[in-house]
């Protein structure tokens, strides 16, 4: 469950010992959290909308507005959340949640302003990041820019933000700046694949070979078929006249060529035919499999709004949010998969 509604549920648990609450009983909001704790959505969703039929209230839009983003129906679940800070414009953690709504459906701009407000009312590193994702979104570079940095100030080891800063840097030809950012997220996940390719890139054109090949190699051991890390290795290991072991890895990548044109061809097939969802699913199985995890998690939120109760979607979401390690977010999909009967 995340940070957001766990802080809802603890401080929403003391308001129902102590406070009354309009058009609703105690027991119908104690039930009902008690199931969301338990991710037992399908019997908490009835409850939840049985209290809003009886009268209007702030707090059951929250909760069911949280369980439909937990089931993936986002529109709805912004409508709800739209009400419930109407009502309560001061609750930070709510204003996230919407956010979150409305992230998933593409509405950046009004993410972004949504999130200001959250950030106005209480500066989390959480906030932060999302407010910068909003921005990346957007192509607002210094402005994501400035949230990351934000967020890292807020927390110095908040692995994502590092991540995304040190590649945001680099994109802006700060390499050095962008490297020490990415050398402090790989020291939090020494094991996240994209980290360690993207620090490897960045130190094959800073001219620190001996390092690259090292991280490069990792890459490889991890997903064989990573065709940048192959490609990037080789030319390290050309530029330190290793040439024997540079032919050996050209050979891997000359061999995962055939794997790129699947790929090519893939995408073609789906710019075509773009309602094809098993064809997006096969795109983004061979993107997991050459190592292009957010390519294949693009192709995927594609799928899913295509097919939202596919829970083969699901399934390979899951495998590609544990790619970019997130757990969290893995866990939900696998739920919802499971909810589904996937």
């Amino acid at each position: 469950m995340t940070l957001s509604i766990q802080k809802l549920l603890v401080l929403f648990v003391v308001a129902t010992i102590f406070l009354p609450l309009p058009g609703a009983t105690a027991a119908d909001y104690s039930q009902a959290l008690e199931l969301l704790r338990r991710q037992d959505y399908a019997r908490a969703e009835p409850l939840l909308r049985e209290v809003l039929a009886r009268k209007a209230d702030a707090e059951a839009d929250y909760l069911l507005g949280f369980l439909l983003i937990e089931t993936y129906r986002f529109e709805e679940a912004e409508q709800h959340l739209l009400r419930a800070v109407a009502a309560r414009p001061l609750e930070d953690h709510w204003l996230m949640v919407l956010a979150k709504s409305q992230l998933e459906q593409g509405k950046n701009i009004n993410a972004g302003k949504t999130l200001q407000q959250a950030i106005n009312l209480d500066p989390l590193p959480g906030y932060y990041h999302a407010h910068a994702m909003t921005a990346l979104n957007t192509g607002d570079f210094d402005a994501a820019e400035a949230s990351l940095r934000a967020c890292i100030q807020e927390d110095p080891e908040h692995n994502d933000a590092l991540y995304r800063l040190g590649g945001l840097l680099i994109d802006k030809g700060r390499g050095e700046d962008g490297i020490a950012f990415l050398e402090r997220a790989r020291t939090l996940n020494p094991d996240n694949v994209d980290t360690l390719y993207e620090l490897g890139a960045a130190y094959r054109h800073a001219g620190r070979r001996n390092e690259a090949e090292k991280i490069l190699y990792a890459v490889v051991a991890r997903v064989p078929g990573h065709v940048g890390a192959l490609h990037n290795l080789a030319r390290v290991l050309i530029q330190s006249a290793k040439y024997e072991a540079a032919e050996e890895v050209q050979e891997k990548f000359r061999a995962m060529s055939k794997l790129r044109d699947e790929i090519d061809f893939n995408e073609q097939a789906v710019r075509k035919n773009p309602d094809n969802i098993d064809g997006r699913l096969h795109l983004a199985t061979l993107l997991l499999r050459a190592g292009r995890t957010q390519d294949a998690l693009s192709a995927l939120l594609a799928a899913r709004v295509l097919a939202p109760r596919d829970a083969r979607v699901y399934r390979t979401l899951a495998t590609a949010y544990r790619g970019l390690g997130d757990e969290n977010n893995a866990e939900r999909a696998e739920r919802f998969a499971t909810m589904i009967g996937g």
